[in-house]
């Protein structure tokens, strides 16, 4: 099984503990992030086997982590199959190897975070699939990683209705102007400094403010 990341969960983490009190595996419980992945049809066959796709109940989200996400990597690894990303030094662990050498080079084992893959944030064109809620690029760089992806299928109308707003949408998004926030205290400061050096300035933002 491949996947985009591969989480190097901590044994002392609140998932590792909580997935052990639920299932009969030893950790760490590294495993594949299942945003994006691929799986062979012997792995499918295994899982099957396992009655992993039984599930039916309706999950709170920490147990959809455990009986889906960690789960899934767990039982391939236990049976002598490996798991693998296409990130540099996380391209496969087996149940020999759960672990990488370089140690605290992730934020809590988890790649997918702001400057958490050896101190630096992953890129869209590395990692095939990032989380747009934890700010790992502006949404300016998202729009633009999005229509440049993109741009040649537009060129050759292979996208669809839904691709062609997306596209659209996207182009927007990388001409609009980037707004920023300021506290009274930023404020403060910045009128102080104008005052000083131009009174001038100062007396017409006032009027303006």
């Amino acid at each position: 099984m491949v996947g985009s990341s591969i989480n190097l969960l901590p044994i002392e983490s609140f998932h590792s503990d909580y997935f052990k009190k639920k299932f009969n595996f030893g950790p760490p419980y590294i495993h594949v992030q299942t945003t994006a992945y691929a799986l062979s049809s012997v792995g499918y066959r295994l899982l099957s086997k396992n009655g992993f796709f039984s599930v039916s109940q309706n999950l709170k989200k920490n147990d959809v982590i455990s009986h889906y996400e960690i789960l899934l990597s767990q039982i391939i690894l236990n049976n002598d199959y490996s798991i693998a990303s296409i990130l540099p030094t996380h391209e496969e662990f087996s149940i020999s190897k759960r672990g990488v050498d370089f140690k605290d080079t992730t934020k809590n084992g988890d790649s997918l975070y702001k400057a958490a893959f050896y101190g630096r944030t992953l890129n869209p064109t590395e990692s095939v699939f990032i989380k747009t809620n934890r700010n790992l690029i502006s949404e300016k760089e998202l729009a633009s990683y999005t229509f440049t992806s993109l741009a040649l299928f537009s060129l050759n109308s292979f996208l669809t209705e839904d691709g062609l707003n997306l596209f659209q949408k996207s182009l927007e998004k990388l001409h609009a102007d980037e707004s920023f926030t300021i506290t009274m205290e930023q404020l403060k400061s910045v009128l102080n400094n104008v005052k000083n050096n131009n009174p001038i300035l100062a007396k017409e933002l006032r009027k303006l403010l």
